[in-house]
């Protein structure tokens, strides 16, 4: 059988002096290491919303990554001061494939989201109310989930839901890396939009969050990818992978 193949999102970055607009899409190589660790095929795509659906139909599972802020200007919402947009381009990218993500195959097709990937999920399901702008407004503690430049680590709590989730075999007694100014509230994502809160930080802030009606729908606001613990770093990519390879069609 052959191995899953993973999309990958990344920031896209404008070539400096460049007289043409050229540019690079770039991720980050640890994603791409752990996907090939959990036994998948990362393929980082060209974030152009014309292809979107073709993603959609031909890989069996999506990451998205972390980065920069959702510019939520797009959503009529003026943006918070110490927010910094992400590209237009990516954003409008995500956005979209997130939308055809939910019009493919039933919206079964294995997706994680990471930090700023589990933001716009959030955002996706629930709009623009459940995006948290800037934790330090609204959280004494907001400095242990890091930010400006820093990575932080912090232990999280599940939630009863953990056990009946795809992370259920994962045991949450660790702590995460992160790396977050923004989050998603937690009553805003729950309320009628079929997601659930899997994990909390003990300041409040939402860890995670998946749709149960799904395969694998699954938001995480830490970094696996930078997370030591093995059940919460690579785990995480490895049951993304596992869950794409059961949606796999059987080989004859």
């Amino acid at each position: 059988m052959r191995r899953p193949l993973i999309g990958v999102t990344g920031d896209i970055e404008p070539v400096a002096g460049s007289a043409t607009g050229a540019y690079r899409v770039r991720t980050g190589g640890a994603y791409l290491d752990a996907v090939v660790k959990a036994g998948g095929v990362p393929v980082v795509m060209h974030p152009d919303v014309g292809l979107a659906t073709d993603y959609a139909k031909r890989f069996d599972g999506f990451l998205l990554t972390g980065g920069n802020d959702p510019d939520t200007t797009a959503w009529g919402v003026p943006m918070h001061p110490k927010a910094v947009a992400m590209h237009a381009q990516r954003q409008r990218f995500e956005v979209e494939l997130l939308k055809v993500i939910d019009a493919t195959d039933g919206g079964n097709t294995p997706t994680l989201g990471v930090c700023m990937g589990m933001q716009l999920m959030g955002v996706h399901r629930a709009g623009i109310g459940a995006l948290v702008q800037h934790l330090g407004d609204v959280v004494p503690t907001a400095g242990q989930h890091g930010g400006e430049g820093r990575d932080a680590a912090h232990p999280i709590t599940a939630t009863a839901d953990w056990a009946r989730s795809e992370l259920a075999t994962i045991t949450p007694d660790a702590s995460v890396t992160s790396h977050h100014h923004q989050a998603v509230d937690a009553a805003a994502i729950s309320r009628g939009n079929k997601l659930r809160v899997l994990a909390l930080c003990s300041d409040g802030v939402v860890e995670a969050f998946d749709d149960p009606e799904r395969p694998f729908y699954v938001g995480v606001q830490w970094h696996p990818e930078r997370t030591p613990d093995r059940g919460l770093g690579q785990g995480v990519i490895d049951r993304l992978v596992e869950a794409a390879r059961r949606r796999m069609p059987k080989a004859p």
